[in-house]
């Protein structure tokens, strides 16, 4: 096999399956990137580990090691606590969020992955699917102690296959909502093997038959040679003797050059297996983004179709402001829609305007002195600004899209636009990262995580 992705990896085939929706996703940590306040951008799982091995007193000697056998000495030193450690990630993991344009975000965006299976224990993919696609998303959480069906029937299937929801399955559970979820070695082993058995009891049941028909997708699952052909050869459910079966190609987009070496590769290959391993995972989802968008765009969420984003509003004369406070938000994690065209007067609000307007979850339009000037020269048509203001302040008072409405002063004028005038205003000069900066954010991240928390403010 040639270590040139470009050469050995069949992308046609799998960009076929994958419009098809034959190709069921299994992500791992290694696709799990997250931005903190003290180590910046960082994979989530090692950085969770640092943590758990801090909390149990482990030496700086220790900073190497993997999430698996931190909370491993962590249950060890605590009688099997895993409500405490579930207690401690949850804590956790409320002071980090997904980096924007991660590949995450990318892989939410590809409309025919209806179903994701995850390794992990978090719930970021489910909150970046609620803030990229319209339709809700189903989450099953299984484990060796508390496994749930939570009604995966026939139905929920073809919903998925029709569009009108996605699933999210942890297969190990999460931090916040399993009893004893997977975390360590011995726990991922014990589900493994469970899973298998499951598999061959209940040969009907409807995720079991998805796992057989459709292709898998590993990306970023990281483990060891050894576990990896474990795990390999129970999601796909049959011998690797017959693992060169057309109809249930495996597709693997791991980093191998981290985790593995040549003997997992050799005997992938050796056993049919599609590897794409030079470039690293977030790399290969780099590539299949850019295919998918350039061979089959309408396979690809548009950024204006997102239903949970944050819509700016501004004047022409504050476009500098408002793009300031566009990419500090963007770099916080936030989805914003900010149009940048250079529109002149007596231009109509656009279908694509107002389609990203009736999606938001936020609407902010910037007041400022300039956005003051409400009326054309002709003294009877009103600005553009304007314009999109008050199609928002419909949208708001008529109930079609209940978003939030968040003002935000840019310098000290003391205008109020007469539609917000009962609203609370931020004041955030120049759109830089001070005044209320922050409590914007925090307001923002509160609503945009949590798909039920609609209503006004």
């Amino acid at each position: 096999m040639n270590a040139n992705p470009c050469v050995d990896f069949k992308w046609d085939e799998l960009l076929g399956r994958i419009c098809k929706q034959n190709v069921i996703p299994v992500i791992g940590p290694g696709l799990y990137t997250v931005r903190t306040s003290d180590a910046g951008d960082t994979l989530l799982y090692p950085y969770l580990a640092k943590k758990v091995a801090e909390k149990i007193g482990l030496s700086p000697g220790h900073e190497n090691l993997s999430f698996a056998s931190a909370v491993f000495q962590y249950l060890e030193k605590n009688h099997d606590d895993y409500l405490g450690m579930n207690d401690f990630l949850s804590d956790q993991l409320k002071t980090v969020y997904p980096v924007p344009e991660s590949p995450l975000w990318k892989l939410a965006r590809v409309k025919s992955f209806p179903l994701f299976i995850t390794t992990t224990h978090d719930e970021y993919l489910e909150q970046i699917l609620a803030g990229v696609r319209e339709y809700p998303t189903k989450v099953v959480r299984y484990t060796v102690a508390d496994k749930r069906r939570h009604g995966l029937d026939a139905q929920v299937f073809q919903e998925l296959k029709e569009g009108k929801r996605s699933l999210v399955y942890h297969i190990y559970g999460s931090a916040e909502h399993s009893i004893t979820p997977s975390y360590t070695e011995k726990d991922i082993i014990e589900t493994i093997v469970t899973l298998q058995k499951d598999m061959e009891l209940e040969p009907g049941n409807p995720f079991f038959q998805e796992l057989k028909t459709g292709s898998l997708l590993f990306i970023g699952c990281g483990y060891d040679d050894w576990l990896f052909r474990f795990f390999i050869r129970t999601m796909t459910n049959k011998p690797y003797n017959r693992s060169c079966d057309p109809q249930g190609r495996s597709f693997i987009g791991d980093d191998f050059e981290t985790f593995h070496r040549g003997g997992l590769r050799d005997f992938l290959k050796a056993h049919a297996a599609e590897v794409y391993y030079s470039g690293g995972n977030s790399d290969f989802v780099d590539r299949l983004f850019q295919c998918m968008a350039e061979k089959y765009p309408d396979k690809i969420i548009q950024p204006d179709m997102f239903p949970r984003l944050v819509f700016i509003s501004f004047h022409g004369g504050d476009r500098e402001a408002a793009k300031r406070l566009a990419e500090n938000l963007k770099a916080d994690g936030i989805p914003v829609w900010l149009d940048e065209r250079e529109l002149e007067p007596g231009d109509t609000v656009d279908d694509e305007i107002s389609r990203a307007i009736s999606r938001c979850a936020v609407f902010i339009p910037i007041v400022s002195k300039n956005a003051q000037q409400i009326q054309l020269d002709d003294g009877r048509s009103v600005k553009y600004h304007i314009r999109e203001w008050e199609w928002g302040y419909g949208q708001y008072t008529q109930g079609q899209n209940p978003h939030h409405i968040m003002p935000v002063k840019i310098d000290d004028t003391p205008w109020i636009y007469r539609s917000f005038e009962k609203l609370i205003y931020l004041s955030i000069p120049g759109g830089e990262r001070q005044r209320e900066y922050h409590k914007l954010l925090d307001k923002l991240r509160g609503i945009l995580t949590n798909p039920n928390n609609g209503g006004r403010s």
